[in-house]
């Protein structure tokens, strides 16, 4: 640990990593060198929410509804399964930033095409651990234009499940 008196010389000094077999536990004000493995790479460890919020996440399921709200508040949208189970036709899972179910023309917060028989998954394959931050709300509707929520009209074989926090 480097301690906090040395810190403007840091900025002064060439990036060195050190390989530690135990990482560095550094209090509050205190700077650590860079950590790198055994062969040299830098270590990254990304942002995560904390083990709480993963904890207490909810899950939410619609099922033959064009339209829903997942939360009416803000909170991050860790992972979501979207359903259409029709023969014909592509319908867009859109996503809007809203404490309340999304209507026609809502503005479109992420969208994603969903083809006949198929199933959407977006998870944390795709997503960091925080998941999709919404800060107003987090509502979500079938559209058949990908610019504008325009509710589809055929909703008994679509399904959504998510899980927020």
């Amino acid at each position: 640990v480097i301690a906090a008196a040395a810190v403007p010389a840091i900025a002064n000094s060439i990036a060195a990593g050190a390989h530690n077999t135990t990482p560095p536990a550094p209090t509050n004000g205190d700077a650590t060198a860079l950590q790198v493995d055994g062969r040299g790479n830098l270590v990254v460890v990304q942002g995560k929410p904390s083990g709480d919020a993963r904890d207490a996440a909810s899950v939410s399921t619609f099922k033959a509804v064009a339209s829903g709200n997942i939360k009416n508040a803000a909170g991050n949208l860790l992972s979501l399964e979207a359903l259409h189970a029709v023969s014909a036709g592509t319908v867009y899972l859109c996503l809007v930033n809203k404490t309340s179910t999304p209507a026609s023309p809502d503005p479109i917060f992420w969208r994603m095409k969903v083809a006949a028989n198929a199933i959407y998954r977006l998870d944390r394959a795709m997503l960091s651990d925080a998941g999709i931050r919404f800060t107003s709300g987090i509502g979500w509707a079938f559209s058949t234009d990908p610019t504008t929520v325009t509710l589809v009209t055929t909703v008994t074989d679509v399904c959504v499940n998510a899980t927020y926090a």
